[in-house]
């Protein structure tokens, strides 16, 4: 694990996490430096969490980091599990962002429907992002790191190692300084969905999806997702997985919300 702290002691405190998947880790040395150099009186904490896939760029040694924070840790730990317990330990912040990339070019966040407050919303609308998905403790059984903190979100700032995720995240680290700082923040139109169930391969088959299927893009009844499976009814298709083993995820239904 590496951290890097700026202005410690300052009373208003932001949490920045990167790489709790390895191979999401390229933002950590873009954001240190850009931190480094910033004036602010925001004491900042940034980290590089799993290390060790970092090196490999895979996605974990042992187990899936953003899935065990709600698990009773017992010696001897595994390398996530230790990483966990460690980031239990040292996690604090009057906002805490957990920064992501994925195969695709989307910018949204995800928000555990507990988090769901005046103070987050208004942070959510301060970003140039279009979708916020909110998440419910059924569908990921708070196994998320920001599930265990009420001033928590996730961030997918777009593609895997690209400079358009780096710069965005940038941008909602300004956002999140001004925001702490109590600054007047624009408020975009943001598109919030909440999260329904996950859709699961339960073929025994790799399932294929079609390339037409998109993140955010509507799904209506009758509408073919692959060759083996129709849409049953409408809904908002979002964390879209192509090729899907057999009892995987192939991705979230989720339907819009008034905020």
């Amino acid at each position: 694990m590496k951290i890097v702290k700026i202005n410690p002691g300052k009373e208003k405190k932001l949490f920045l996490v990167t790489g709790l998947h390895g191979n999401e880790a390229s933002l950590f040395e873009q954001l240190k430096e850009y931190i480094t150099n910033l004036t602010t009186e925001v004491e900042i904490t940034l980290i590089l969490a799993n290390e060790e896939a970092a090196k490999k760029n895979v996605r974990y040694i042992d187990q899936d980091l953003n899935r065990i924070f709600n698990s009773k840790l017992e010696a001897p730990l595994n390398i996530e599990q230790r990483i966990c317990q460690e980031l239990k330990n040292i996690i604090s912040g009057d906002l805490i962002i957990d920064f992501h990339t994925h195969s695709g070019t989307e910018k949204f966040t995800l928000l555990p429907k507990s988090n769901l407050t005046v103070k987050t919303i208004k942070f959510i609308k301060s970003l140039a992002i279009s979708h916020c998905i909110i998440i419910k403790d059924d569908i990921t059984d708070k196994g998320s790191l920001v599930e265990q903190y009420e001033n928590a979100l996730s961030i997918e700032s777009g593609k895997h190692n690209s400079q358009e995720a780096i710069e965005f995240s940038k941008i909602c680290v300004s956002k999140a300084l001004d925001f702490l700082s109590g600054k007047v923040n624009s408020q975009e139109k943001v598109n919030f969905l909440e999260a329904i169930e996950f859709i699961i391969n339960k073929t025994d088959k790799v399932e294929t999806i079609y390339n037409n299927i998109k993140n955010f893009k509507r799904i209506n009844i009758g509408d073919k997702i692959s060759d083996n499976l129709t849409a049953k009814e409408s809904f908002i298709p979002t964390l879209i997985s192509y090729t899907v083993q057999p009892n995987k995820k192939i991705m979230l239904k989720c339907k819009e919300i008034e905020i």
